[in-house]
């Protein structure tokens, strides 16, 4: 490479014994690639001084390190001086190194300074020497996301048009100079473009691709029939959430295995938040005291009390309800083997996904199930989960003997149990005890009191979800002598009576591994049986079933990832989740899985086990965030206030699973004392305490 200072020419410069300069600026921009540099050629009149930033580098014709004119003379070191006018123009090759200069990335201001005495000229020629291999440190093309989408055009074959917008002139050689260096096209191999040189500065290029377009795989329906659609493409999905102010787009992610070999991504996904706050009323409890005898300050009626009180209701509401779907969401297998419960899991979920054409029309994992009531599925479990406690109760004969008995024991503990009304199902059920019947008697009450709470509960649900849900979970059979079925149908007629005959659990009660996991696998199939009426377009059970747990907050979602290609491009992506048997069960999972190391697979493969019961006990409960639940409990009506927490709504008529007529705890425990001699028991307890004591 050869590097030119100052003017080629000839006397082109006149003066009386005058000086004159001339600068250029060279950027070294590669250092290692340089191999040596020198000063290969001179020619001037009269005088010359070459220097490097400042540094005198070359001088003539007598040498010296500096130039100037003092008195009619030139000076060109501190010692020595010299005429002006020398009549000789002065050529020659010094090959002076200066390649140290060159081995560092900076800028150099090359300097001429050329004395005249009458006409003269001066310039050089620097000779640069380098490796063509290391002169270029960075060759690439930006933005990286455009080219991204050039190799992804060029994988996909698509129709594409390459124009080049800036670009050098090239030698016969196809070299250029760039930037003060030479580079040659033979230099850049692999170039992106098709039938564009790659010393090209500026490309536009422009496709018509179609990579979401093909056929996708086929299914069957819920009704037998067989799909094999064509994916048109080119629906904008995430319209409804762009144009929704409440919603706010958190994240951007590719569709796991939608990604070509260059890079590219096919399908992307957009995350987006459309949360909602709620206001939770405060449990407040106020103690008031009356002293209306003339004598005042009796006992701990004048005495300054302190009470501690958690100050956050709300939340040990919560823990208290998570404790309870603990029993309730319990999965200990069916055999029954694992009696010391090792082999017991906790909040299981089911892995579950749903098709999506992307950018295409078929959708079945659409998130606007009709009919879809998060407060009546709540409802639901709670309703349940107390018909399943009582009738589990009752098939205990202790239970059925109930706690009142024990006042019939002569010890003074008897009165503990007289506070507790409510200690057995049974009594909170009927409101009777067993003294007033004999067994024989109360295992026929009991199967009379049973139906009575079978038929309630299947009218109850009819009531509220309709009769197609009362009749996938409860049938009236007939039997005969011998207990087999003669004749089974429908628990509620078409006239929304209940059926004759005797009401028992449907087939599916059977299937339920746990109480929760049965109340939603009913909902599940009341719900599809009603989209199957309402709905347009046809999927498949699994994905109705998914439609309705994430509308009912029953599931994590994982993502999406491409379930079929064409050519290699995504044309049909699923979308996954784990989904559990309550939004509790699940905002439990979300919230304790960080803790125990545990992630949620991929969207191909979701991990949806449950807790294991040694696992619960690793649990910081403290950092367990249930304020979603609590928030879901005030949507549905089901967040304890002082309005709902009473006698009545809990043991009395104010209960979903009461009996006509039925009267609260207090009322029952009231009538249970009347006519019983309470000073008796109490002196019959008494002296069995003293003729216990040592003499």
């Amino acid at each position: 490479m050869q590097v030119f200072v100052g003017e080629i020419g000839d006397n082109y410069r006149r003066a009386t014994c005058g000086i004159f300069e001339t600068d250029t600026t060279v950027d070294v921009i590669s250092p290692d690639a340089v191999l040596s540099a020198t000063v290969e050629y001179v020619k001037y009149d009269d005088y010359m001084l070459f220097s490097i930033n400042g540094t005198p580098s070359w001088a003539g014709p007598y040498g010296g390190d500096r130039l100037s004119v003092e008195g009619g003379r030139v000076r060109y070191s501190a010692a020595a001086t010299g005429v002006c006018e020398l009549s000789t123009e002065w050529e020659a090759t010094p090959n002076t190194d200066v390649t140290s200069w060159f081995k560092s990335r900076q800028s150099l201001r090359l300097n001429i300074k050329n004395a005249v005495g009458v006409a003269g000229e001066a310039y050089l020629r620097l000779r640069i020497q380098y490796d063509p291999n290391l002169i270029v440190q960075e060759d690439g093309w930006a933005p990286r996301e455009c080219l991204t989408n050039v190799n992804a055009v060029r994988e996909l074959q698509c129709p594409a048009t390459y124009t080049c917008k800036q670009m050098p002139a090239l030698d016969a050689q196809g070299c250029a100079i760039v930037n003060g260096v030479p580079l040659c096209e033979s230099m850049f191999p692999g170039q992106p473009f098709p039938g564009i040189s790659p010393l090209c500065q500026q490309v536009d290029f422009s496709a018509q691709c179609e990579p979401n377009v093909g056929q996708m795989e086929p299914w069957t329906d819920t009704s037998g029939n067989v799909h094999n659609p064509w994916n048109e493409g080119g629906t904008d999905t995430c319209q409804p959430y762009t144009t929704n102010p409440a919603c706010s787009r958190i994240e951007t992610r590719c569709v796991e295995n939608a990604t070509l070999p260059s890079g590219a991504c096919t399908v992307r996904e957009e995350v987006y938040d459309c949360g909602s706050s709620a206001t939770l009323p405060t449990v407040r409890q106020e103690t008031s005291y009356q002293c209306a005898g003339p004598i005042r300050c009796l006992g701990t009626e004048c005495v300054t009390q302190t009470r501690e009180q958690s100050t956050d209701f709300g939340r040990a509401a919560a823990a208290l309800h998570a404790a309870q779907f603990m029993s309730g969401d319990l999965d200990c297998g069916t055999d029954g083997t694992q009696s010391d419960g090792s082999g017991c899991i906790v909040f299981k979920g089911k892995p579950l996904e749903c098709k999506r054409a992307v950018g295409g029309i078929q959708n079945c994992c659409q998130d606007n199930a009709p009919g879809v009531s998060v407060g009546q599925y709540i409802n639901m479990i709670f309703a349940v989960g107390q018909l399943d406690t009582a009738i589990m109760s009752m098939e205990s004969t202790s239970a059925i003997r109930g706690s009142w008995e024990v006042l019939r024991e002569p010890f003074a503990t008897a009165w503990d149990n007289v506070q507790q009304p409510l200690t057995s199902a049974w009594n909170s059920i009927w409101g009777g005890t067993q003294a007033e019947a004999s067994d024989v008697a109360a295992n026929g009450l009991f199967a009379t009191v049973q139906q009575t709470l079978m038929q309630n509960a299947a009218q109850w649900t009819a009531d509220i979800f309709g009769q197609e849900a009362a009749n996938q979970m409860f049938q009236a059979v007939v039997r005969d002598a011998s207990g087999e079925i003669v004749s089974a149908g429908a628990a509620i007629l078409p006239d929304g009576a209940v059926a004759e005959g005797t009401i028992e659990f449907a087939g599916l009660m059977a299937e339920a591994a746990s109480v929760l996991s049965f109340i939603g696998t009913v909902y599940m199939i009341y719900q599809i049986t009603m989209m199957l009426i309402q709905i347009i377009w046809a999927c498949e059970q699994a994905e109705f079933e998914f439609m309705v747990q994430r509308k009912l907050k029953n599931c994590h979602y994982i993502g999406s990832y491409c379930k079929t290609k064409v050519l290699g491009v995504c044309i049909e992506r699923r979308e996954a989740g784990c989904c559990f048997t309550s939004p509790l069960s699940r905002i439990i999972q979300e919230q304790v899985r960080p803790q125990l190391g545990k992630t949620w697979g991929t969207a191909q493969q979701p991990t949806c086990e449950g807790l294991r019961v040694d696992e619960i006990g690793k649990i910081d409960w403290s950092m367990v965030n249930l304020d979603e639940w609590l928030q879901l409990l005030a949507e549905s009506g089901r967040y304890p206030t002082n309005a709902t927490l009473n006698a009545d709504s809990l043991t009395g008529s104010g209960n979903p699973l009461a009996l006509p007529g039925r009267e609260d705890a207090a009322s029952r425990a009231t009538k249970r004392l009347q006519g019983l001699d309470v000073t008796g028991i109490r002196s019959q307890a008494e002296q069995e305490m003293l003729d216990r004591q040592p003499h």
